[in-house]
């Protein structure tokens, strides 16, 4: 599976539904509490169709100013305050939107089907492998590793002030992704066996795929 997506965050302090522990975002913790919420179980959207569109759509703009902030754009949290929420449950997210302080104005935009639509997409994102690289001008190395056959997701973050432009080659695509400054982007694809290296500079991720 080959395909170029450049997607939105999501404001999500989402919270395990039956022990957890809470971080305002003011960074302050709480006290471990237990939530009685059901997590409803809710279909996968096929990707990049309709419905999945629909629901990035939702992701983007939930509120009227998304949630980039707080989970960062494929909401893999990306070093920001809320983390990641990829494959969060409904009852995971209904807890949050009844119980967070900073959610309960985003729990009132949002209908019931809004909230099984988003549950939808999370768990869309958490069937892939998600792989982060970062590049921000020095020199980095970075090694990951995925089983063969795994339907992943590169993350690359350009912290730089110029654009930069990847070869997509190494991992079987001849094309290649420009990613703007302080953007993000991602790219979709099934692992075949190997190491893949992918260089930008002095920037190298390896991906050992067994």
């Amino acid at each position: 599976m080959k395909n170029l997506k450049s997607l939105t965050g999501c404001v999500f302090i989402l919270l395990s539904s039956y022990a957890f522990t809470a971080t305002a975002h003011e960074g302050k913790e709480h006290n471990e509490v237990h939530s009685e919420a059901v997590n409803e179980d809710v279909p996968a959207l096929e990707w990049d169709g309709a419905d999945y569109k629909k629901a990035e759509k939702l992701f983007r703009s939930a509120g009227g100013y998304g949630c980039v902030a707080c989970h960062s754009q494929f909401a893999q949290g990306g070093g920001n305050v809320g983390g990641n929420i990829r494959d969060h449950s409904l009852g995971q997210i209904n807890y949050a939107l009844q119980n967070e302080p900073t959610m309960k104005l985003l729990n009132n935009a949002l209908s019931p089907d809004d909230k099984k639509l988003l549950a939808s997409y999370l768990k869309t994102l958490g069937q892939f492998k998600l792989v982060e690289w970062t590049i921000d001008g020095d020199s980095s190395y970075s090694k990951t590793s995925l089983d063969k056959g795994s339907a992943s997701q590169l993350v690359i973050s350009n912290k730089t002030f110029e654009p930069l432009t990847l070869s997509l080659e190494p991992l079987g695509n001849g094309g290649e992704i420009t990613v703007e400054p302080y953007e993000t982007k991602s790219y979709e694809w099934t692992t075949e066996p190997g190491v893949v290296r992918l260089q930008y500079r002095q920037n190298i991720l390896d991906i050992d795929v067994r």
